[in-house]
């Protein structure tokens, strides 16, 4: 789960279950496929480069992959999974608590619309 804030100071929730990546300008920091381990690993501390950062915009492509542009030249891309078999499975989850809504993206590429506090 990774809590957000755009400019006007509202919180967004976003929640990722596929692959992704953080970037510091071209340079790639981490993905989803680096050391998990709590705290020290390479995503605990490259997820605190996120951390307490504006949101300067969101981009979302045709196939639903996201990009998020945060201050300091700090970027989140978020890459969506097809699957056949897993076709109910969500890839991302972006949610606003203050409006109570939820945006799940699945792995069929179909965006649920549904309630934050479910």
């Amino acid at each position: 789960m990774i809590e957000l804030l755009d400019k006007n100071n509202i919180r967004y929730v976003l929640f990722l279950n596929c692959t992704w990546r953080i970037e510091n300008n071209t340079k790639i920091i981490a993905t989803s496929a680096d050391d998990i381990t709590a705290e020290v690993g390479l995503i605990a501390r490259s997820a605190k480069m996120i951390e307490g950062k504006k949101v300067l915009s969101f981009e979302l492509s045709k196939f639903n992959d996201l990009f998020i542009e945060f201050s300091d030249n700090v970027y989140l891309r978020v890459f969506n999974i097809f699957s056949y078999s897993n076709i109910d499975d969500y890839n991302w989850d972006f949610c606003i608590p203050s409006e109570d809504l939820s945006f799940e993206i699945t792995n069929s590429f179909k965006v649920k619309k549904g309630r934050y506090s479910r």
